[in-house]
Order: structure tokens, then C-alpha cells, then sequence
């Protein structure tokens, strides 16, 4: 439909930016996704129905551990959509040797780093905004290949718009969300 292929350019590119291009991702890294939107389905791990090889409970108080014992010494890559200082310091400091944490930067809140820990494992921390019009070429790509596709789950009139967003602030909607403005 019209909606997804509109979806294409943010939630696909944007991703192939976040998950591949930034953080410079390779085949066999572990990839640590928290906040698993669109973008995060369309990336590595995110949730058993959507194939990924590990699901753990984010709730849990042993999560860096978990973390650290589920990817054999630490993860490769945290790719963080959340960015509450919780998301972000579980993903530091869940991190092995060589790991990239990369923000999308929702909440703007400050987190801790542990400078030893970034020095001796050689750890970078990436900001990253938006995709590339590389990016969006590949995006679409992959599309035309049948290899993924944009999930809008929740199409709405525009008169539904506020409900709609308080859906998506309490997380009740994967994938993406739409507002249809007819006359």
C-alpha cells in the first residue's frame, strides 16, 4: 500500500543506517536492540516471533549480566531506541571488547560511561540522526529483493490522531502507526 511504501524511508532506511552503516556491523556480531519499534524489527533482535535468537526480559535485575553471559563476553553492538539512561547504561556496560553503542537519542537524559572500561575494551559511543539517500537506495533495495518489508499495524482517521499518539507513547502499537487524511 501507499502507507508502507511511504514507511520505507524512515523506518527501513533509517534502520539499515542505525544497525549496518554506523556502528559497522558484520555478519556473526551480536546485535543488542532495546526498543524494538519498526526499526528494530527490521534490524537484528528483537522478539522470538520476529526470528531473532535470543529474547531476554528487560525487566529483570541481572539484565548486564544476562547480556554479557548470553553473548559470550559481551555484545557487539547496542543499538539503543530508547535512550533512557537505563537503556543506555544496561547497553554500555553490556558491551564486549571492540563494542559500539549507538544512541537514537529519544529522551535526552545523561548517562554514566565507565571511562576504564571504554579505554580498555576500546569502546565507541555513536550518535546517529537519519539515513543517507545511500541509505534509502539500499533500503528500498532490500524491499524490491522481498527480503524485508515495512509493518504498519495500526492505520487511523485523522480524528483518532491524539489517541493514537498516547498509544504509541505507552508502547501499544508495533510497528508503525499511520493517521489517513481524507476529505
Amino acid at each position: 500500500t501507499p502507507i508502507e511504501i511511504a514507511s520505507i524511508y524512515q523506518a527501513i532506511a533509517a534502520g539499515v543506517r542505525w544497525a549496518v552503516q554506523v556502528p559497522k556491523t558484520s555478519i556473526g556480531d551480536t546485535v543488542l536492540i532495546l526498543g524494538c519499534g519498526q526499526r528494530g524489527l527490521a534490524s537484528v533482535i528483537a522478539c522470538k516471533e520476529a526470528g531473532a535468537d535470543e529474547v531476554i526480559d528487560g525487566n529483570r535485575n541481572d539484565l548486564t549480566e544476562a547480556l554479557v553471559e548470553i553473548s559470550g563476553g559481551g555484545i557487539d553492538v547496542g543499538i539503543d531506541f530508547v535512550s533512557s539512561e537505563q537503556t543506555l547504561e544496561t547497553a554500555a556496560n553490556a558491551l564486549g571488547k571492540g563494542g559500539r553503542l549507538v544512541t537514537l537519542g529519544g529522551s535526552g537524559e545523561p548517562f554514566k560511561a565507565d571511562p576504564k572500561a571504554m579505554l580498555e575494551k576500546e569502546l565507541e559511543l555513536i550518535g546517529s540522526r537519519y539515513a543517507t539517500k545511500q541509505e534509502v537506495s539500499e533500503a528500498l533495495e532490500l524491499v524490491a529483493r522481498g527480503d524485508v518489508w515495512p509493518l504498519v499495524t495500526d492505520i487511523r482517521p485523522m480524528k483518532e490522531a491524539e489517541e493514537l499518539h498516547e498509544d504509541l507513547e505507552r508502547g501499544n502499537i508495533i510497528g508503525r502507526a499511520a493517521i489517513r487524511i481524507t476529505n
